[in-house]
C-alpha cells in the first residue's frame, strides 16, 4: 500500500503567509511614498513669490502682488484639515481657464509644508493673524446679565478671519470661495460686481460661501469695530454679515452674465451705517449651487446644470475629501475626486492629493490586521484543531480534483477507497474500540441544553463587537482624506478582523464555560469543534454587513430618500441575521465545551 504524504508538509503557517504578503505590500508601496527633494526644490524656485511676513494681527503681505493683476480669487485656510479642499478648489479654477490671481489667506496654525504645497500649486500665499470668534452666537444664552455668550460651534473658531478679504486693497475686485467649493465653469464675470454680492439662500439669508466684493479699508475697519457687538445666528461670519447688512436680502438680483457692472445695473444702495451707499446685489443661484438641495431633490438640480458655475458641498460632516462621502454624494463626489487626481505633486513630491503620512498609514493599516489575524490564529487556534481541520479540507479538495470525472461517478469501491478511509486524520485520534465507546457519550453531549442567559449575552456581545470594530475603524484608524477606494478597502479589512477577533474571544469564554472551567483536552485533536460552522456563520455575518451600503446601487434605486430608507430597512434585516448568527455561534461553542467535558469524563472511566 502506497503511503500518502503528510498534509502538513504542503500547508503553510498563517503567520508566514501574512508576513510574506506584508513584505510584498511594503516593497510595492515604498517608492510611491518617497519624495524627490531635488524636484521639489526646483519647483519651488519656479513657483514665484515667497511667503510674506505678517505686519500685525490682521496684516496682509502685499509686496509680491503683481501690479498688472487687479482681480483675484481668494479663499481662507486656518487648518491643515482643509488644505486638500483649497488645493482642489485651485485646480478647478485653473481648469476653467482663468488668469486671475489665486490668493489664499493662511493663519499661523497652517504648517510650513502646507504653505509650500500651496505655492507649488500656484497660490499666492498671504500670512494673516487669526481673527478670534467674538462668541456672538444668538443660540446661546448669556452667562450673566449684560454679558455676551462665549460659545460657538467649534468648527467656527477661525471663520471671522474671512473678513480679512475686505482688506485685500491691492486688488480692485475679489471673488471669495470657501474651501468646500469647486468651480465648474469659468465665472470671471463675477468681477463685474463693484460692491458686495452673494447668493440668497433659504430663510432669506445670504450664504457667504461665495462672495464678490470690492475691498475697502474703511469698510474693513467698520467691520472690525462691529464684530464684538453684532449678533450672529450661525455663530460665524455668515450670521455676522447678514446682521450687519440687514437689508441685503432686499437687494435686487444682479446677473453678471449680462456684462454690466453692479453699479450700472441698479441704483439700489445699502442703508447700513457701516457701509452706507455701498451697492449690494443678489447673485443667481448658479454661482453657489447647494449640494444639499441637489441630494434632497433625488439627485436632480432645480436649475439648469449647464449654467452652474460653483458647486458648494454644504453637508456639514460630509465633505468631499472624506473617503466615505461618495456614498451619499455620488457623481458630485466623483467629480471632486477627479479634480483631486489631477493635482500636481505636493511639497513632499506626492501627486494625486495624497500625503506621505496617508500612504504610510494606508500600508500600515493594510498590513497590521493581517499580521494580527495571523498571530492570533497561530497562537490560539491553529494547534487547537483549526489547522488540522483546514488541512483535512484541503486534502479532501485535492482528492476530489485529482480523481478522474468517470471515477467519481462510479461506486468508489476498491483498495484505494479503503486506504483513504484508514489514513484519514480522524482515525489517528485513537483506537476504533475507544471511539466506539465514546460515540454514544458524544451524541448525548451534543444535546446539551444551552443556558437561557446565553442568548441575550451572545446578541449583546455580537452587537458590541460589530460597533467597536466599525467605530474604531472609521473614526480612529483610517485617515479621513485617503482615496475612497483605499478607505473602503481598509474599512472592510479592519472591521472584519476586529469583529472576528473580538467575538472569537467571547466564543472562547463560552467554550470554557461549557467545559465548566475544566482543562479537558479536545477529542479527536479538535476536529469535533465546530470549525466549519463557525467559518460559514462568520462569513454570513461579514457578507450581510458588508452589503448594506451597496444594496441601493445593486437594486438600482436612484432617489435619495428611497436610498436612505432602503439602506435603513436592509440594515435592520442584516442586524437580525447577524444577531441570529452570533447566537448560533455561541450556542455551538458552549455545546462543544460541554461535549468535550463529557467525552473527557467518559474516557477516564473507560481507561480505568
Amino acid at each position: 500500500m502506497r503511503r500518502r504524504s503528510s498534509p502538513t508538509r504542503t500547508t503553510r503557517s498563517p503567520l508566514a503567509a501574512a508576513l510574506f504578503f506584508c513584505v510584498a505590500l511594503l516593497a510595492a508601496a515604498g517608492p510611491a511614498a518617497s519624495a524627490d527633494p531635488a524636484s521639489s526644490n526646483e519647483a519651488q524656485r519656479e513657483s514665484g513669490p515667497q511667503l510674506g511676513t505678517p505686519g500685525g494681527d490682521w496684516a496682509i503681505d502685499s509686496a509680491a502682488t503683481t501690479a498688472l493683476q487687479r482681480e483675484a480669487y481668494a479663499t481662507l485656510l486656518y487648518s491643515d484639515d482643509f488644505l486638500l479642499g483649497v488645493r482642489v478648489l485651485g485646480q478647478s479654477l485653473r481648469e476653467t481657464g482663468t488668469v486671475r490671481d489665486l490668493v489664499v489667506l493662511v493663519t499661523p496654525d497652517v504648517s510650513d509644508s502646507s504653505l509650500m504645497t500651496l505655492m507649488l500649486d500656484g497660490w499666492k500665499v498671504r500670512r494673516v493673524g487669526l481673527v478670534d470668534n467674538p462668541g456672538m452666537w444668538t443660540q446661546e444664552k448669556a452667562q450673566a446679565s449684560k454679558q455676551r455668550p462665549t460659545k460657538f460651534p467649534k468648527r467656527f473658531a477661525g471663520v471671522y478671519t474671512k473678513l480679512l478679504i475686505f482688506n485685500l486693497t491691492q486688488y480692485e475686485h475679489v471673488v471669495y470661495l470657501d474651501a468646500d467649493t469647486i468651480a465648474v465653469r469659468n465665472m470671471d464675470e463675477l468681477f463685474l460686481c463693484d460692491g458686495l454680492c452673494g447668493v440668497l439662500r433659504h430663510s432669506e439669508r445670504i450664504n457667504t460661501g461665495v462672495l464678490a466684493l470690492t475691498p475697502s479699508t474703511e469698510l474693513f475697519n467698520a467691520m472690525m469695530a462691529s464684530i464684538g457687538t453684532t449678533p450672529s445666528y450661525t455663530g460665524g461670519d455668515q450670521g455676522f454679515l447678514n446682521a450687519l447688512f440687514a437689508d441685503w436680502a432686499a437687494a435686487p438680483l444682479f446677473d453678471p452674465r449680462q456684462g454690466r457692472l453692479l453699479s450700472e445695473s441698479s441704483e439700489w444702495r445699502t442703508s447700513t451705517a457701516a457701509a452706507k451707499g455701498l451697492p449690494l446685489g443678489r447673485l443667481p443661484t448658479v454661482y453657489n449651487a447647494d449640494l444639499g438641495l441637489y441630494l434632497m431633490n433625488s439627485f436632480r438640480w432645480t436649475l439648469p446644470p449647464a449654467e452652474i458655475r460653483v458647486l458648494h458641498f454644504t453637508l456639514a460632516t460630509f465633505k468631499p475629501w472624506h473617503w466615505w462621502s461618495g456614498w451619499i454624494m455620488r457623481d458630485t463626489a466623483a467629480q471632486w475626486q477627479a479634480l483631486r487626481g489631477r493635482l500636481p505633486p505636493s511639497s513632499e513630491g506626492v501627486a494625486g492629493g495624497q500625503t506621505s503620512h496617508q500612504q504610510l498609514a494606508a500600508v500600515a493599516l493594510a498590513a497590521a490586521p493581517l499580521l494580527l489575524a495571523a498571530v492570533l490564529v497561530q497562537r490560539f487556534l491553529w494547534h487547537q484543531g483549526l489547522g488540522l481541520y483546514l488541512r483535512c479540507c484541503c486534502l479532501r479538495l485535492r482528492q476530489v480534483l485529482a480523481q478522474p470525472r468517470h471515477s467519481r461517478s462510479g461506486s468508489g469501491s476498491g483498495g484505494s477507497g479503503g486506504s483513504s478511509t484508514s489514513s484519514s486524520p480522524q482515525s489517528s485520534c485513537g483506537s476504533a474500540e475507544l471511539q466506539q465507546l465514546l460515540e454514544p457519550v458524544a451524541a448525548v453531549a451534543g444535546i446539551v441544553s444551552v443556558p437561557a442567559w446565553l442568548t441575550a449575552v451572545a446578541a449583546c456581545a455580537g452587537v458590541a463587537a460589530a460597533a467597536v470594530s466599525l467605530g474604531c475603524t472609521t473614526l480612529l484608524l483610517i485617515p479621513r482624506q485617503v482615496s475612497p477606494a483605499v478607505g473602503w478597502l481598509l474599512a472592510y479589512e479592519c472591521t472584519a478582523v476586529g469583529l472576528v477577533a473580538l467575538y472569537s474571544t467571547f466564543l472562547h469564554a463560552c467554550h470554557w464555560h461549557g467545559r465548566d472551567g475544566t482543562t479537558a483536552a479536545p477529542s479527536a485533536n479538535g476536529l469535533r469543534r465546530p470549525w466549519g460552522a463557525s467559518i460559514v456563520l462568520f462569513a454570513t455575518i461579514l457578507f450581510s454587513l458588508g452589503l448594506v451600503p451597496w444594496w441601493p446601487d445593486i437594486l438600482g434605486v436612484k432617489t435619495f430618500v428611497a436610498r436612505v430608507l432602503l439602506t435603513a430597512f436592509l440594515g435592520v434585516l442584516s442586524a437580525i441575521v447577524c444577531t441570529q448568527a452570533f447566537i448560533s455561534l455561541a450556542a455551538r461553542w458552549y455545546s462543544c465545551g460541554a461535549s468535550e467535558a463529557a467525552i473527557s469524563r467518559a474516557s477516564c472511566k473507560v481507561l480505568v
